[in-house]
C-alpha cells in the first residue's frame, strides 16, 4: 500500500511539473513573439558595439553633459559592449532574438542553481512550477523582453556564492565581470570581507585590476573617461523614473519635481541626503547580521541579505534586477521546510506579492493621476515596499536564527 500511494505521489509530480513546464514554454514563446527593436534595451548594447566597430568610441551616440538623448545611450562601462561585439556584427533583429535566447538559458541555469543552493525540498519536487512562476514575475518577463543584463548579473553574483567555498578564484573572477559590466554587484564584494571567504574579494580585485589593464592596453584610456564624463557624470538617466526600485528613486520622485511625477516640493538637496541616510540604516542591518548566527544555511539568508541591500542602496536598480529576489524567496521557503511559521509565511506572501506589482501598475486606471502627484507617490512603486519587507524578513530571520543558537548553547 506503502508503495502504491509512493508512485501514485511520484506521477502527480510528474503530472504537475510536465503541466507547469509547457505552460512557462507557451508563455516564452509568447514574450519572443513581442520582441522588437522598438521596445527594447538591448539596442543599446547592440548600438555601443556597432558604435565601436564603426567609429572606435562605444560612446559616439550617448550625449554630453546637458545635451539631449538623440539615439540610444549606453549606460554601463565598456566592458559589456566589448563582450557583445559578436552580436554587433549582426542585424539587430537578428542579434537581439540571439540574445533572447541566451537569456533563456542563463535564466535555467539560474534557476537550477538557486534551487540546488536553497536547498529546499518543495522547489526541488516542483521545479517545473518555480520554473513557471518564475517566468510569469514581472521582473522575468521585463528582463527578457526588453533584453536586459538582470539575469546576467544575478546568475554571476549566485552563481560565484555557490563556488565560493570551493572556488574563490573562480569566484572572484565572476563577482568582477558582475562589477564591471554594472557597479552595483561590487557590494557584494563586502559580504565575502565581511564573511567570508575574504579570498572571494582579494580576487575579484585582483580579475577586476587585470581586466583594466587589458582594456587599457586594448583601447586606451578614452572609453572609461568618456564613461566618467557622459555617464557617471552625465546625469541623463531618469532616477525618478518608477520603474527605478531604489531609495534615491523614492526620494528623487517623491521631492524633486520631474516629468515623472509632480513632487511634494523642490529640495533635491534633501532627497539625496534621505537617500543617503536610508543607505546608512540598510547597511547597518548588513553589518547587524555578522552577529552570533553561524552555519551554512545562515550563511545563505546572510547573502541574500546583502543581495537585497544590493539593490535598495543602488542609485540605479531597475525593476527587472528583482529577478535576484528568486533566491531569497526560496531560501525563506526552506526555512519554513524546517520550521512551519504561519507568520513568517504570510509575511513572505505580502512581500513577494509586493514585488511583482508592475512599476506601471496605474497605467490606464482612475488612479494614475492620484499616485503621481503629492503623497500618492508612496503608492507609486510598490515593488520598493516589497524589497524593503524582504531586507527586513531576512535581518529579522538571521537574528533570529542568532538569538536561538545562543539561546541552545
Amino acid at each position: 500500500m506503502r508503495d502504491t500511494d509512493e508512485v501514485d505521489m511520484f506521477q502527480r509530480v510528474r503530472l504537475i511539473n510536465g503541466l507547469a513546464v509547457a505552460l512557462t514554454l507557451i508563455w516564452i514563446v509568447l514574450i519572443g513573439a513581442t520582441l522588437t527593436p522598438n521596445v527594447d534595451d538591448f539596442k543599446q548594447y547592440w548600438q555601443a558595439g556597432r558604435n565601436f566597430l564603426t567609429q572606435g568610441d562605444i560612446y559616439t551616440t550617448t550625449p554630453e553633459p546637458g545635451q539631449p538623448i538623440t539615439a540610444p545611450s549606453f549606460p554601463y562601462p565598456p566592458l559589456l559592449a566589448y563582450l557583445l561585439l559578436p552580436l554587433a556584427l549582426l542585424p539587430l533583429v537578428t542579434a537581439l532574438r540571439i540574445w533572447f535566447v541566451l537569456n533563456l538559458l542563463m535564466l535555467a541555469l539560474l534557476l537550477i542553481i538557486c534551487i540546488r543552493v536553497s536547498r529546499s525540498v518543495l522547489a526541488r519536487r516542483y521545479w517545473g512550477v518555480v520554473a513557471l512562476a518564475m517566468v510569469l514575475a514581472p521582473p522575468t518577463r521585463l528582463s527578457l523582453q526588453l533584453g536586459q543584463v538582470s539575469i546576467l548579473l544575478t546568475l554571476l553574483m549566485v552563481g560565484g556564492f555557490a563556488l565560493a567555498p570551493q572556488r574563490s578564484r573562480i569566484a572572484g573572477g565572476l563577482l568582477a565581470i558582475a562589477g564591471m559590466i554594472k557597479l552595483y554587484p561590487a557590494f557584494i564584494g563586502l559580504f565575502y570581507i565581511r564573511h567570508g571567504p575574504r579570498l572571494v574579494a582579494w580576487w575579484a580585485l585582483g580579475s577586476a585590476s587585470l581586466i583594466g589593464i587589458v582594456g587599457l592596453a586594448l583601447h586606451g584610456i578614452q572609453p572609461y573617461q568618456a564613461y566618467v564624463r557622459k555617464v557617471l557624470l552625465g546625469g541623463f538617466y531618469p532616477y525618478a523614473a518608477e520603474f527605478n526600485i531604489s531609495l534615491v528613486g523614492f526620494w528623487q520622485r517623491l521631492l524633486v519635481p520631474s516629468t515623472y511625477a509632480i513632487a511634494l516640493f523642490n529640495a533635491p538637496a534633501l532627497a539625496w541626503v534621505l537617500a543617503a541616510g536610508c543607505s546608512l540604516i540598510v547597511l547597518a542591518g548588513c553589518i547587524w547580521v555578522k552577529r552570533g548566527a553561524s552555519g551554512q544555511e545562515v550563511q545563505l539568508l546572510r547573502f541574500c541579505v546583502y543581495l537585497c541591500g544590493m539593490l535598495l542602496i543602488s542609485p540605479v536598480n531597475g525593476v527587472y534586477n528583482l529577478i535576484a529576489l528568486l533566491l531569497p524567496v526560496l531560501a525563506l521557503v526552506h526555512c519554513l521546510e524546517q520550521q512551519p511559521n504561519p507568520a513568517l509565511r504570510r509575511q513572505l506572501v505580502i512581500a513577494s506579492t509586493l514585488a511583482c506589482i508592475p512599476a506601471g501598475w496605474s497605467v490606464g486606471t482612475p488612479f494614475y493621476t492620484m499616485v503621481h502627484t503629492g503623497w500618492g507617490i508612496l503608492l507609486l512603486s510598490p515593488a520598493l515596499y516589497g524589497l524593503l519587507f524582504f531586507f527586513g524578513l531576512l535581518v529579522w530571520l538571521v537574528r533570529q536564527i542568532a538569538s536561538d543558537q545562543i539561546g541552545s548553547a
